[in-house]
């Protein structure tokens, strides 16, 4: 019985071990491309939408776009578009004339995890990453921005 709960209390903190560093990973990753590609000092959060992946997840990003454009303290990175004027089209924004939208025409912001395909809320602080969240059928992190950004 002892050998039984020894190796469960293993398994569940190397378990644990691993999805804090994969977190990490994303964190360190959007971090450091944000610092190439983004002038962090306006925004207080930033929402990466891809242009390919969980479609629902997706459709909400580009609301969610739609709705607070005008918010600039929000900045929005499209990552992984096919075209801009079919996502034009799609949101009925003008994107080029909006200074807080970043089209990522080089795909740099393509995370590198499993997690590529959902959305991704950033909360910045001191000009790099404090958190972040991903739009996905289990989480609603668009959601929890908004009730966030009501306060």
């Amino acid at each position: 019985m002892k050998k039984l709960s020894f190796c469960l209390l293993l398994f569940f903190s190397l378990l644990f071990c691993s999805c804090n560093s994969e977190r990490q990973k994303e964190i360190d990753f959007i971090d450091n491309v944000l610092s190439e590609h983004v002038d962090l000092s306006n925004y207080n959060w930033l929402v990466i939408i891809p242009g390919v992946g969980c479609n629902g997840c997706i459709q909400e990003g580009e609301y969610f776009l739609k709705k607070h454009v005008s918010d600039k303290t929000i900045g929005f990175v499209l990552t992984n578009i096919s075209s801009l004027k079919i996502l034009q089209q799609k949101t009925g924004l003008k994107l080029k004339e909006h200074d807080n939208i970043y089209a990522d025409t080089d795909n740099a912001f393509i995370v590198q995890t499993h997690n590529s395909i959902y959305p991704c809320v950033v909360e910045i602080k001191d000009h790099h990453v404090a958190s972040l969240e991903f739009q996905s059928p289990q989480t609603p992190a668009l959601r929890n921005l908004e009730e966030i950004l009501l306060k």
